[in-house]
């Protein structure tokens, strides 16, 4: 049997289009993956900078704050919202003092802040939202009057929902009356 030096075989293509075939969905899976790598940690870092803007704007005001006052829905000091009053020298709305809600919606899944029927989403996919409070002496507070800092800590999943962080951060009221600067 005579070979033929100038050609190639059937059989040979088809080996070589099988390998090329295999290389470039090798190379494809590979690309795909990076691509979905790159849109989930987009995602991861949109939801992380969503959710500080949001903290930083909630605890920028609640450092204006005069005094916790007691949430209706929960009769007292609630884990889960917080209403403030706060004081007339504030640089939101200058020469007048107001009264301020944030609390987390469980149907939504956002930060909100409410300012009388006026209600402002801060931020959305909130998981969770805590707060603690306490008393000038640092033990936790058992009234509204007392609270001088308040504990928030806030949980975000990313819009995918797989990552979820975590921020937390201690504010105290600028404009209670019991309140000492903080040490530094």
């Amino acid at each position: 049997m005579r070979f033929r030096d100038g050609g190639l075989t059937l059989i040979e293509v088809v080996v070589v289009l099988t390998l090329l075939g295999v290389a470039l969905g090798a190379i494809f899976g590979t690309v795909r993956l990076t691509f979905e790598g790159m849109a989930m940690t987009e995602r991861q870092l949109e939801s992380q900078q969503s959710l500080r803007v949001a903290v930083d704007r909630m605890i920028e005001e609640l450092r204006w704050g005069e005094e916790v006052l007691a949430d209706p829905l929960c009769g007292g000091l609630c884990g889960d919202s917080v209403t403030v009053r706060i004081a007339p020298h504030n640089p939101r709305r200058p020469g007048q003092a107001y009264v301020v809600t944030f609390r987390r919606d469980a149907a939504q899944r956002e930060l909100e802040r409410r300012l009388g029927a006026a209600v402002n989403n801060l931020a959305g996919t909130i998981e969770r939202l805590d707060f603690r409070y306490f008393d000038a002496a640092g033990a936790p507070a058992g009234q509204p009057a007392a609270v001088v800092r308040i504990e928030v800590s806030v949980t975000a999943a990313a819009s995918g929902g797989r990552a979820v962080r975590t921020m937390g951060t201690a504010v105290f009221l600028r404009n209670h009356p019991r309140v000492s600067p903080p040490p530094p």
